[in-house]
């Protein structure tokens, strides 16, 4: 799991320069484009982010506040460029923003270098990363100007998975019919994520808006059959 942390954040590092980069020019489609290539490789190990707050010094809020998640001086990262290049559909004063988000992602890169985790630590961070899909993805909050929520919904899906998947050797060892549950339920997940996918927008999904209140509860439904198992791996990795 730790290599996996270090591939996503290296990604998220060279994606996030090219965003930046994008965010000096004038061709905001191509910015809208690089915005959508940098935001899963953050949602992915988000859980791992979030770890690093020390009182007022919050990584993630720094990277991934929405509009009043923090006081309005202090918004940036992601979610402020998102406003900026989706719903006002200008490039104009975004280039600072960008800089200061690379500056961010280069901090968690060097936070996160040599890090090892724990089994319960990859559970929770399995969980945390449904939450976050059932807590933000789910209402639409997330993406709230671009709309690619789905796109973020995959990445934690993803994430969850491959934290899933590297304690799954053991797991099978513990509980075997919990541990085909989850895997059963993370597979329903993913293929009813596949279904959204398509070629007409450049985040790779439909944009969230166009789906219907039947497809978000069918979704809604698909997360918590994975969550409601997944949420007694802690304690059995703990004690196993």
């Amino acid at each position: 799991y730790a290599g996996y942390v270090t591939n996503q954040v290296g990604y998220l590092v060279r994606s996030s320069e090219a965003l930046a980069t994008a965010l000096t020019g004038h061709d905001l489609a191509a910015a809208q484009a690089a915005y959508m290539r940098a935001r899963p490789y953050y949602e992915k190990i988000e859980p791992v982010a979030e770890s690093f707050t020390v009182g007022s010094d919050n990584l993630d809020a720094d990277i991934d506040a929405r509009a009043n998640d923090v006081p309005a001086a202090q918004w940036k990262g992601f979610h402020r460029i998102e406003q900026g290049l989706f719903q006002q559909r200008s490039l104009a004063g975004l280039a600072s923003y960008g800089a200061g988000l690379v500056a961010n992602v280069k901090k968690l890169q060097a936070l996160t270098k040599g890090l090892t985790y724990k089994p319960f630590e990859l559970a929770n961070g399995a969980q945390e990363l449904l939450d976050e899909v059932a807590s933000t993805k789910i209402t639409g909050e997330e993406e709230r100007y671009s709309h690619i929520d789905l796109l973020d919904f995959q990445a934690n899906d993803e994430g969850a998975e491959q934290a899933f998947a590297d304690l799954q050797p053991a797991l099978v060892k513990t509980d075997a019919t919990l541990t085909a549950q989850i895997a059963g339920a993370f597979s329903a997940l993913d293929t009813l994520v596949n279904h959204y996918r398509t070629g007409a927008n450049p985040s790779g999904f439909d944009l969230y808006t166009t789906l219907t209140d039947a497809d978000k509860q069918q979704l809604a439904a698909a997360v918590t059959a994975v969550q409601e198992p997944l949420s007694q791996v802690p304690s059995k990795v703990a004690t196993g």
